[in-house]
């Protein structure tokens, strides 16, 4: 839903560019199109279910671009909304949460912000934060725990660390709405932090386990809170010792459940407690092993409910089986390989590393222009980062080939995937195992290239080899590029040509190379991008053009967009662009003609995004008058396809049109389109041409004298027409958008 921010809940938008009767040409630009759940905090914050009004809430923590969060975002069941409230506590992280029932509020108390630990007391009605100053209250700390005691109506805190002496801590609070009371039990836990807490209603206990405690260990034990005393529970089996574990209890089969944390590894296994016994439940799928992972239970629904930690998205445990919310995204990736496939119209994403425990991933993403959606298979490649991959256009696969797996095993395997089914493909001869390669399709030969990268046991090689859908094969070119890794390679199809770019040999290479099949030659541009290396690099056959994004180079990443257009590197400045970053990956959509970027680190390598951009080289230039009874003429050169039939499409800025179980919505950063059809309500579509020999396309918009249009904006796109689509469209452009002046 597109609008203004408001007091409340809504769905995360972009914010749109109005136009007004004066025009500018529009800039190419890149657009961010990071999903709105990956904006959400994915380490360090909490969550609760707010069981008056059926929605989750989650408040604070670390979000992927590294900052300490204060934003309050709801869960419905089905989709996230940010809450804007008036007033908001300070950002922080590792605090801790809990839901009064009596009082309908959600209790928020301490945490960290930077290097200061907090005590302060926040409470949450739905619609805005209240600040609560007791006139006492528990010292400032970091990683304790909080549950609501249902029976007595009191919010019970445990432990924690602290700033003064000693760190850790084991005192016991509780919080009735007005006041924070210390308990004073006979019987009292060892100092801990990072441990986990949950009420059993059904017991009227409040059940704690593990933690950081003394001597830098971690604990094993199952403690119990029964509003005056802690007792020490001995059950037969229990989880192994553990911290940053989470827990929460399911009302309906009254079980305590707990997932993950970090033992002697982080785990990824659940465990359920009767209130007698704790068993391990195994289940074919879960979450990958993870710490800080806040669950709550939805009563509603019922079902855990668990989102964030090391992965970012969305998981359901119903007592059975853990399920992934089919919305949520990609997790926080470097050194991830993504390709377009064109048979299937999604560009595809596997593998990389990311997150606070610095994971590998195995996982198959694909990207519909719209949605990332997240693709299980049966059997898929062992979990890895710094590999190549590219779309095998003749055989209509992707190919997967080395990198870096487990412990950093260096790789040499070769995989194949068809859309539904990954698939080891045993050759008989292979190049060395290696990482920080490079791989092009060549489309005129049927032919995938492969040169360079770190080997095992000594320096970057200047091999060149082929795939030819069942062999590789070592070439013998008469010259070839020096030996060099973190480099990046793209097919040019106009020129049939595979061009290479820098990479780095012990220093940062800027030089420019092309494969014709046989040979390597270098090219001499007169201007050429800054050697770098971990940068990326796709071909847009739409405009002719590579287009390099980002990298490293000496002591900085980088953020420049440079074309490479078969004779010279050109710089663009495009309005907008992505963070410096380095290890990213990029990829064509040419149904979309729009280039994809995802994930990479920002300057320092421990930060890890998530974010997809898109990139749209050509753009619509608008001019004429934008009143009514005016005319806005609107062209657009270099979109390709020349001969194709195209309409333009044009919507009012009064909100998204539905479509089906769809939504058109012309924006500026996207177009969301099921048909070319007139039957589309609410979108002008009378303006038709064939696209000219130079891919130019033209049309006019003429405005009618309505004195009640003035305000109104109109979102236009060309569309270029395909009958053989899916969807009877072959490409979108770039969007224009302007605001109707009196």
């Amino acid at each position: 839903m597109r609008g203004s921010w408001t007091t409340g809940c809504t769905a995360l938008v972009l914010p749109m560019l109005a136009l007004t009767a004066s025009f500018a040409g529009a800039q190419t630009q890149w657009v961010d199109r990071t999903p709105s759940s990956n904006r959400l905090a994915s380490v360090g914050h909490a969550m609760v279910y707010d069981s008056a009004r059926d929605r989750v809430v989650l408040f604070a923590g670390r979000s992927s671009q590294q900052y300490m969060s204060n934003e309050t975002w709801e869960w419905d069941g089905k989709s996230w909304m940010q809450c804007m409230p008036a007033t908001r506590p300070p950002g922080r992280g590792t605090f801790a949460m809990a839901y009064d029932a009596a009082r309908k509020l959600t209790v928020v108390f301490g945490g960290t912000a930077g290097t200061m630990s907090l005590n302060d007391t926040w409470e949450w009605d739905g619609t805005n934060w209240t600040e609560r100053k007791p006139a006492t209250r528990p010292s400032a700390r970091l990683g304790h725990a909080m549950a609501y005691d249902a029976a007595r109506q009191r919010v019970v805190l445990f432990g924690g660390a602290g700033g003064g002496t000693p760190i850790e801590l084991n005192d016991t609070w509780e919080w009735d709405g007005t006041t924070w009371t210390q308990c004073a039990p006979t019987v009292v836990p060892a100092t801990r932090y990072y441990h986990a807490m949950a009420y059993d209603a059904a017991r009227r206990r409040v059940v704690m386990f593990g933690g950081w405690y003394q001597y830098g260990s971690r604990s094993p034990a199952t403690w119990e809170w029964d509003g005056t005393n802690w007792i020490l529970l001995t059950p037969v089996f229990n989880p192994s010792e553990r911290s940053g574990h989470t827990m929460a209890y399911d009302s309906h089969r009254q079980r305590v459940v707990l997932y993950g944390g970090t033992g002697q590894q982080v785990t990824g296994d659940t465990w359920e407690w009767d209130g007698t016994s704790w068993w391990q439940v195994t289940t074919p799928v879960s979450p990958p092993p993870i710490q800080f992972l806040p669950m709550v239970y939805d009563a509603a629904r019922r079902h855990t409910l668990a989102f964030g930690g090391d992965w970012n998205g969305v998981w359901r445990w119903d007592g059975t089986t853990w399920t992934r919310d089919p919305g949520s995204s990609p997790p926080e990736a470097a050194g991830a390989a993504l390709a377009y496939d064109a048979t299937r119209r999604r560009t595809v994403l596997f593998g990389g590393v990311g997150g606070i425990g610095a994971q590998d991933w195995n996982d198959t993403w694909e990207w519909d222009g719209d949605a990332w959606t997240l693709r299980e298979a049966a059997v898929k490649p062992p979990a890895r980062f710094r590999h190549a991959m590219v779309h095998d256009a003749g055989r209509r696969r992707m190919l997967v080939f080395g990198g870096s797996g487990l412990n950093w095993q260096i790789l040499n395997d070769t995989w194949e995937w068809d859309g539904q089914t990954w698939t080891q493909r045993l050759a008989p001869f292979s190049p060395a195992a290696r990482i920080d390669h490079a791989m092009a399709y060549d489309t005129a030969r049927r032919r995938v290239i492969l040169f360079s990268g770190t080997t095992v046991g000594s320096g970057p090689p200047n091999d060149t080899w082929e795939w030819d859908g069942n062999a590789w094969t070592q070439l013998s070119p008469a010259t070839s590029p020096p030996a060099r890794y973190r480099h990046a390679m793209a097919y040019d199809a106009a020129r049939q040509r595979v061009v290479l770019f820098g990479g780095s040999a012990g220093t940062f290479l800027n030089d420019t190379w092309e494969w014709d099949g046989t040979n390597w030659t270098q090219s001499f541009p007169a201007a050429s991008p800054p050697g770098r290396a971990w940068y990326a690099m796709a071909y847009d056959p739409a405009r002719r053009r590579i287009v390099l994004f980002g990298g490293y180079t000496l002591n900085w990443v980088l953020n420049d967009t440079w074309e490479w257009d078969g004779t010279n590197w050109t710089q663009m400045y495009p309005g907008r662009s992505p963070a410096p970053l380095q290890q990213h990956a990029m990829a064509f959509d040419t149904a979309r003609q729009r280039m994809v970027l995802f994930g990479g680190t920002l300057a320092s390598s421990s930060i890890t995004l998530n974010e997809t951009w898109e990139y749209a080289g050509t753009a619509l230039v608008a001019s004429g008058i934008a009143r009514p009874g005016g005319t806005v003429s609107l062209t657009l050169t270099a979109i390709g396809d020349a001969g194709r039939s195209y309409q333009l499409a044009s919507s009012l800025g009064t909100g998204p049109t539905p479509v089906g179980y769809r939504q058109l919505d012309l924006s500026v950063d996207s177009l969301f389109v099921l048909t070319a059809s007139d039957a589309l309500p609410g979108v002008f579509q009378r303006y038709r041409g064939v696209i000219g020999p130079n891919g130019q396309a033209a049309a006019a918009i003429a405005i009618p004298a309505a004195p009640a249009l003035v305000g109104v904006t109109i979102h236009s796109a060309f569309v270029t027409l395909n009958p053989a689509a899916p969807d009877g469209i072959q490409a979108i452009s770039t969007t224009e958008s302007f605001q109707i002046s009196g």
